[in-house]
């Protein structure tokens, strides 16, 4: 489900949104872990 969000994000919107989920990401894997 990330994946498709992330891939839905990026056509959508510029990088600067990719790069903020991707910190998001980050974030919850840490969480995860």
């Amino acid at each position: 489900m990330i994946i498709c969000l992330m891939i839905v994000n990026s056509r959508r919107v510029g990088t600067s949104r990719m790069q903020n989920l991707r910190k998001d990401m980050n974030l919850n894997l840490r969480r995860a872990l």
